[in-house]
């Protein structure tokens, strides 16, 4: 990928969300420009995106839909650091 995620490309948008959920909730962590998984906190944060998903699956608005790509879709730096090495 060169540019920068839209929230005209969906198969980025659940990339930028899964890495953000996990980055907000210590799964994730840049030290030395490394990217580092935390085993014991991505594991649960994994699985409560999971149930947060199904809750607006089963809402089934596009009000929930949209609020829950909102919440989640913000491209941090770590993100932009990872996406300018790869």
């Amino acid at each position: 990928m060169r540019e920068k995620p839209s929230l005209s490309q969906p198969h980025w948008v659940s990339s930028v969300n899964q890495n953000y959920y996990q980055f907000i909730n210590g799964g994730y962590e840049i030290i030395d420009g490394k990217i580092h998984v935390n085993i014991y906190k991505v594991v649960p944060a994994a699985q409560e995106m999971m149930k947060e998903i199904i809750r607006v699956q089963l809402n089934n608005t596009l009000e929930d839909a949209e609020a829950y790509v909102n919440r989640y879709f913000n491209y941090i730096s770590e993100q932009e650091e990872i996406r300018k090495k790869y």
